[in-house]
């Protein structure tokens, strides 16, 4: 009789532990889905927060599509323009290209296409994004035997 007992015992005790494992898994799927919840509100109220400013943003990237903005953006957002996801490649590891923002404006033409030169030179074949809304300096870049890809915005 005593096994008997004792495998009874044993069952029930069984089945309290598998409920109790049920309850917790609940309680911690509850806690987490509650976590998920605080965050995405706080992302949604960032984002309706800063929703005119996304907009204007947005109005602006347009503007710059259809040629009625030229040269009032940012390097970041040219560079969002362009697709260039910077922050992407750093995270992932990878190389990014050399940026400069119209870094020639304060030379005399002469010494502009001198020190055009005198970069490609420095740069050799490493990946560099220049931008710039100069027509000198892309007059300067078609005058060079110098294989670049262009974009006017």
């Amino acid at each position: 009789m005593r096994a008997k007992e004792f495998e009874h015992y044993l069952r029930e005790r069984i089945y309290k532990l598998k409920q109790q494992n049920k309850e917790i898994q609940k309680k911690n799927a509850d806690e987490e889905v509650k976590k998920l919840e605080e965050e995405l509100a706080t992302v949604t109220a960032d984002i309706e927060e800063n929703e005119g400013e996304i907009e204007a943003l947005n109005d602006r990237i347009e503007a710059v599509k259809e040629g009625k903005l030229e040269d009032k953006l940012t390097l970041a957002e040219k560079l969002s323009l362009f697709g260039v996801g910077l922050e992407d490649s750093v995270l992932e590891g990878k190389d990014v290209p050399f940026i400069l923002d119209d870094p020639f404006t304060e030379y005399k033409p002469v010494d502009k296409a001198r020190m055009i030169y005198l970069f490609r030179d420095m740069i050799g074949d490493e990946q560099t994004i220049l931008v710039s809304n100069s027509v000198q300096l892309k007059k300067i870049f078609d005058s060079m035997d110098w294989k670049y890809k262009g974009t006017y915005l």
